[in-house]
């Protein structure tokens, strides 16, 4: 008898949940509120992307191969780990440490800097 005054209970406050969830008010926001303004200058770490075909470049090949795959060509870390004959913790660790050592390169060649929230705030370009 107490489990079935617990699941109704349980069942009611369920209930309860989904009415108050289905009133929830929404309220509109102005169609503009997503558009850039011409004004605003591009994020610092777009004008990076003209250093980084350079700094994959003087990757090892290994690790060119990894970012190229995963985070360029959007391949999956398990089909890379099937096309490079890994298993599938070894291509995550693969690609991480390719990761850092792409980030340590970008941030020599190019001089790029890191705001206290770890992202880009700045660099130098590269001839």
């Amino acid at each position: 008898m107490k489990d079935t005054r617990a699941w109704l209970f349980h069942v009611a406050r369920n209930a309860l949940i989904d009415h108050y969830r289905a009133e929830r008010h929404n309220v509109e926001l102005p169609d503009d509120l997503g558009t850039p303004d011409s004004n605003d200058e591009s994020e610092p770490v777009d004008a990076l992307s003209a250093c980084l075909p350079r700094a994959l470049s003087e990757l090892a090949e290994s690790d060119r191969i990894a970012i190229q795959l995963c985070d360029i060509e959007g391949l999956t870390q398990q089909a890379f780990a099937i096309r490079a004959r890994l298993s599938l913790p070894a291509a995550k660790s693969r690609l991480q440490r390719a990761r850092m050592r792409l980030r340590a390169r970008l941030t020599e060649a190019c001089q790029v800097r890191f705001d206290e929230a770890g992202k880009v705030c700045c660099h130098t370009p590269r001839n």
